[in-house]
């Protein structure tokens, strides 16, 4: 920027007051090529679709303040601690197989070009190099592409939502570090009536180690995964072997499951007990003490979920961005997934739950049921090698509410198991 120091009159007086005589907005040349822009750090901005930040090294971090920031790390959260170092981002977006839902719909540009924007006094006029846009773009021509990665310095994108044929079924399911070898599988199943979005939160935190490749599935019915749906514990983790199976997932793995997950993964274990070298129960029992009136009501509700309902689950001093992110987690699964699950739980129980053998992670929070945190201290008490955490300010849904601390509390465990510092008690 050129000084202009020296044009400065220093001597001259005060100016005459301005008298401002209107204001107002400037109106846009286009509604459709100008519509209002958001930092992608506003407050509620992505409500459900963030999945969170991870760090690239475990101990090293640094503020990161966004462009309209009020002098804090996190924005409304003054005395929060800094985003990580690392930053990593993941975007996801749906892309629809070459011919498989039809072509899409046209783009309303409403017969308008590309111009530039005008400087001083000159006109505006059509960019040479860019011609009329079509009026209606044509599927996309390939195989379904691989997953996508785009690194800019520190950040990292990825784009497009992996699925795989697994049966009768197209599975949805996140997996980002799938191309570094070396990584711990760690395969995270969520709950009843709720989708992959239970665990998208604490993905980027269990992946930043570099030590754990996280998966996350949408089972049958729920988020972005086709049917038939499961209606049962058993066929559940039937499903789930088959998903694992179609990944070709090195052996052994970690196996977490949330609420239903929790009885899905118990069951896998007892029926592939080699395939798994860590369990984590997370909000789980070893079996459900639902009324069947309850269960009847919930039915009768649809797809709906009531503020009682969602009270029970999470933190009383949960915020309004929580309790959407919540709802948003079990916004796409069925009505028949919805029904399925509840059947499943009206028919599960674990009689070996003591049995288990290998190292199990019991995780419950500070607002968690009664239930569940008794069954996690029996469970720890109880269990050849086991270990519990308890999550402070959250309720049943922490892996939304309380990511980070959910995911630490996981990835400590992990730590501790791969370096042998939890053996089988009597060993």
């Amino acid at each position: 920027m050129a000084d202009h120091d020296a044009e400065v009159h220093r001597g001259a007086g005060p100016l005459d007051g301005i008298e401002v005589l209107a204001e107002g907005a400037p109106a846009p040349r286009h509604a459709d090529l100008q519509r209002p822009q958001r930092d992608p750090l506003d407050p509620g901005e992505h409500a459900h679709q963030v999945v969170g930040v991870g760090l690239g090294e475990r101990c090293d971090r640094e503020a990161a303040v966004p462009a309209d920031d009020g002098g804090a790390a996190e924005l409304g959260r003054g005395g929060a601690r800094g985003v990580p170092e690392h930053l990593c981002v993941l975007v996801r977006v749906q892309v629809d197989e070459a011919r498989r839902e039809g072509e899409p719909a046209g783009v309303a540009l409403d017969g308008c070009g590309l111009v530039d924007d005008p400087e001083g006094d000159d006109p505006s006029g059509a960019h040479p190099d860019v011609g009329d846009a079509p009026r209606r773009a044509g599927p996309v021509d390939h195989e379904r592409p691989a997953e996508a990665q785009v690194e800019h310095a520190r950040i990292v994108a990825h784009s497009g939502v992996p699925g795989i044929r697994v049966g009768e079924r197209e599975v949805a399911y996140d997996d980002p570090w799938a191309g570094e070898p070396g990584r711990l599988a760690v395969v995270c199943v969520h709950g009843s009536s709720f989708g992959r979005g239970t665990w998208q939160p604490c993905v980027p935190w269990i992946g930043a180690t570099g030590a754990y490749r996280p998966i996350a599935l949408d089972q049958p019915g729920h988020g972005d995964s086709s049917g038939p749906v499961c209606t049962s514990v058993d066929a559940l983790a039937g499903h789930l072997a088959a998903f694992v199976d179609a990944l070709a997932l090195p052996r052994p793995f970690a196996l977490v499951g949330h609420s239903l997950g929790g009885a899905v993964v118990q069951r896998y274990l007892g029926e592939r007990p080699d395939d798994v070298c860590a369990l984590g129960l997370v909000s789980t029992t070893p079996q459900f003490t639902v009324t069947p009136e309850t269960l009847a009501s919930w039915k009768a509700q649809g797809t709906g979920f009531s503020e009682e309902r969602l009270d029970a689950i999470v933190s009383p001093g949960a915020s309004d961005a929580i309790r959407l992110e919540v709802l948003a987690a079990r916004r796409e699964t069925t009505i028949e997934a919805l029904h399925g699950d509840l059947d499943a739980i009206a028919g599960w129980a674990n009689p070996a739950w003591l049995a288990i053998a290998v190292p199990t992670l019991l995780v419950t929070a500070d607002a968690d049921t009664a239930a569940i945190r008794d069954y996690a201290r029996q469970w720890v008490a109880g269990l050849a090698a086991g270990r519990i955490a308890v999550i402070e300010g959250a309720g049943h849904m922490m892996p939304i509410e309380r990511p980070e601390a959910t995911a630490r509390a996981i990835v400590e465990w992990l730590d501790a198991v791969l370096a042998g510092e939890m053996p089988p008690k009597g060993t």
